[in-house]
């Protein structure tokens, strides 16, 4: 069996519970694919198509190629984040089957950079992937990270990236919602008192 693998830690579990028993239980050889954090690529992989692609160029080669797939179970692949690849897919005989939910419905996380909590582990013995550690009264997560509007001319990536700023964005910019977030985690370091 083919297992294309996405790199968080949640479809990380996933995946190795699913080998042991594949493997063990089953007696099935499973092959790991992928290792990507780009959520679409199992679609693609699981459709037959390469890792690196777009959904255009997967449904050209859907139409125009015999393709095969090696993968064919990939585990949290988040609908919602989905919506044009699954769209691109619908009319192909290819197209990937949702076996249903793990347990748990999700609609969004974060996702970082194995270098990044790496870096954080070596250095610190911080652990950047578990939420425990990002409570501002003991810890400092943000030196583990770019400061994209800081006076070191990081600005000029914003522009070129077309990032805005999370205060553009509800509940970033709702006095309510933030003052609640304050109190819930002790976080002033990123919130303005506008009272």
């Amino acid at each position: 069996l083919g297992l294309w693998i996405l790199e968080w830690p949640s479809a990380l579990i996933y995946a190795e519970v699913f080998q042991i028993l594949a493997e063990e239980v089953l007696g099935y050889k499973v092959e790991k694919h992928g290792h990507t954090g780009v959520i679409e690529s199992a679609l693609w992989a699981l459709a037959g198509c390469s890792e690196s692609t777009t959904i255009q160029n997967c449904q050209h080669r859907l139409a125009n190629e015999t393709l095969v797939s090696t993968s064919h179970l990939s585990f949290e692949t988040w609908e919602n984040y989905l919506g044009a690849t699954i769209a691109g897919l619908q009319s192909s005989s290819r197209k990937p089957l949702s076996l249903g939910s793990v347990g748990y419905d999700g609609t969004g996380g974060a996702w970082l950079r194995d270098s990044w909590v790496q870096r954080a582990m070596n250095s610190e013995g911080f652990g950047l992937d578990s939420f425990r550690h990002y409570d501002a009264r003991w810890h400092s997560p943000a030196d583990f990270f770019d400061h994209v509007f800081d006076s070191t001319g990081s600005a000029a990536i914003v522009a070129e990236h077309k990032l805005t700023p999370c205060t553009d964005f509800d509940p970033m910019n709702n006095h309510l919602e933030m003052a609640k977030y304050v109190e819930l985690f002790g976080d002033v370091g990123g919130v303005k008192n506008i009272s």
